[in-house]
């Protein structure tokens, strides 16, 4: 008994088989790793400002918000580079 014939490589069917599934591509993890990275250090940035032993609570606040805005420039700026590597390494078989 002959084989049927595979499906057409955009047909709702082909996505749906196991050599057709999708996957993350690598790009991908760049970015989740980068924002993750950000994020972290944001966060501990923020966490590790010593504001309460100081003469001038209010500036150190102040500078611990303009180094965390910094931070994340930093990585909103990293993000759209990253991006548009994802963008313009997209595989050529999908639509």
């Amino acid at each position: 008994m002959p084989l049927p014939p595979p499906p057409p490589p955009f047909s709702p069917e082909a996505a749906t088989t196991p050599e057709r599934k999708r996957r993350l591509r690598k790009m991908t993890w760049v970015i989740i790793a980068w924002c993750v990275l950000i994020l972290a250090w944001m966060i501990g940035g923020a966490a590790n400002a010593k504001c309460e032993k100081e003469q001038y609570t209010d500036a150190c606040e102040a500078g611990t918000a303009i180094g965390v805005g910094i931070v994340g420039v930093i990585g909103f700026m990293g993000f759209v580079v990253l991006a548009l590597i994802w963008l313009m390494s997209r595989p050529k078989d999908r639509p």
